[in-house]
Order: structure tokens, then sequence, then C-alpha cells
């Protein structure tokens, strides 16, 4: 399954991609030029089932915008990501959803990410402002923490089963899916739970 991560710059996406792939965390990591590519392999803990996840994680700066909607093409899953010590980077994930809704297949899954909950005490956006925009667009909403690995296996897990849901439930593809082999296609509409 292809996922691209969005956000602004600094709000934690390539460290949620870095700790997910590798199971590190980088303080001091440089800010993603373009677009980086990262690849885990997964069995899903309820159904047995392995699945492969293409995590892209994307440039937050305005800069790299034109060159990352390029890959919102036959994208399966976003994952829009605000730091929770910052109003600001809250406030443009309207953008950002304005962006997926031009250029990505209508089906698709995404997820609001609150990151950097281990900074509780700087926290400028509350649990019940992220699970409110959350719910008005359809998204599964959770809080992370790539620094001390907070809930990120869950959440990848979960994307992970309702993925293969997503797939399961569309008979073009169930043959497919019973026989191991999960493609990509772009011409889909949103299904998506919270």
């Amino acid at each position: 399954f292809k996922i691209v991560v969005l956000g602004e710059s600094g709000v934690g996406k390539s460290s949620i991609v870095i700790r997910y792939s590798e199971n590190q965390f980088y303080p001091d990591h440089i800010s993603t030029i373009g677009v980086d590519f990262r690849v885990r392999t997964i069995t899903l803990h309820r159904t047995g089932k392995r699945v492969k996840l293409h995590l892209w994680d994307t440039a937050g700066q305005e800069r790299f915008r034109s060159i990352i909607t390029t890959y919102y093409r036959e994208t399966n899953a976003f994952l829009y990501v605000y730091d929770v010590t910052n109003r600001y980077s809250f406030l443009k994930i309207q953008d950002w959803l304005h962006e997926v809704n031009k250029y990505s297949p209508e089906k698709r899954i995404e997820y609001l990410i609150g990151n950097k909950l281990d900074e509780k005490e700087s926290r400028q956006v509350s649990q019940e402002e992220g699970q409110t925009l959350a719910t008005q667009n359809k998204m599964s909403f959770i809080e992370t923490s790539a620094k001390t690995s907070f809930q990120i296996d869950l959440m990848f897990q979960s994307l992970a089963l309702q993925l293969v849901h997503l797939f399961e439930n569309d008979p073009k593809f169930s043959s497919s899916i019973s026989k191991g082999i999960v493609p990509i296609h772009s011409k889909w509409k949103q299904s998506c739970c919270t």
C-alpha cells in the first residue's frame, strides 16, 4: 500500500516514518528535501496477513508543494501530521486537505495525527480540537509521540487493517487479496472510519 505523509515542516513527519520503519529517533533530524521513501512489511495482529507499507515522507516547505502533488496519484492512504505544540501547523491541515482533494484518488483512507505528545506542557491544540477536525473530514484521529514511540505501532497496525478491509470489500480486488496480491488502483471512492 502507498502511504503519503503530509504536514508543515518540523511537525515530526520524518520522525514518525523513521520511528516506524527503523525504530529510531533522531532529535537533530534535518528537514526532508522533496520526498523520502521507506518500506516496512508487517504481519497484521488480527488476521496474520502480511502487508507491505510504502511510506512516502514529504517535505513541508511551500517550495516543494508542486513536486509533492505528483506523489498523490495512486495513493491508498494519507497521514496529515500536525504538532500539538504548534497551533499554526494544526490550522494548515485544511490547506493539505484541499491539495489532496484536488490531486489524489477518491478512494483513500486518511488519518489526522497530532504528534509530539511527549511535550504536553507546551500543548497548543487540544485533543478535542483534533478529534473535531478529524470527524468533520471523515478521518481517523490519533495522537502520537515519535520520540517515545507512543501509539506509532498502534496507528500503523490500525491503518494497515483498514487498508486490507478496504480492498477485501471491493469485488474487483478480493480475489487478488486471497492470493496474497494487493494491487494499487486510483479510481475508488473514499471509505474511512474513525
